[in-house]
């Protein structure tokens, strides 16, 4: 079983889901489970998500109706079979040292229950419009 289950509910994200999900499984902890739940999309998603099937056994896809984001989540939450559960929208990506630190404070903090980091907001281009 996985450590960390990374949940990433997505709808029309053909644009961005690549991205994103590159982003989980070059991250430099490999113990996961990459869920990607699509919810009802309209586009190429699907397409997206089989070739991520096609070259990691660590991607787990669930194809849905269209419901909501919340909904598509909590589909990914159910089916997640990690220790630590992470979610990530569809048009976001992680720094590639993200889950190794979070996994690695919560191992080391087990009365702690939730963890959050700095997010940077960016432009189309990836320029850096504020640091949050």
């Amino acid at each position: 079983m996985p450590t960390v289950s990374v949940i990433i509910p997505a709808y029309n994200g053909q644009r961005w889901l690549p991205e994103s999900a590159e982003s989980v499984l070059s991250q430099t902890y490999a113990d996961l489970e990459l869920i990607i739940v699509d919810d009802g999309s309209a586009d190429e998603t699907r397409g997206v998500i089989e070739s991520f099937l096609r070259k990691d056994s660590r991607v787990r896809a669930i194809y849905k109706a269209n419901e909501d984001v919340a909904a598509a989540g909590n589909a990914g939450i159910a089916a997640a079979r990690g220790k630590y559960v992470s979610l990530l929208d569809q048009d976001d990506y992680l720094e590639p040292t993200k889950l190794e630190r979070q996994a690695a404070y919560l191992d080391e903090h087990p009365k702690v229950a939730l963890v959050y980091g700095h997010y940077l907001v960016t432009d189309n281009e990836g320029r850096v419009l504020d640091k949050q």
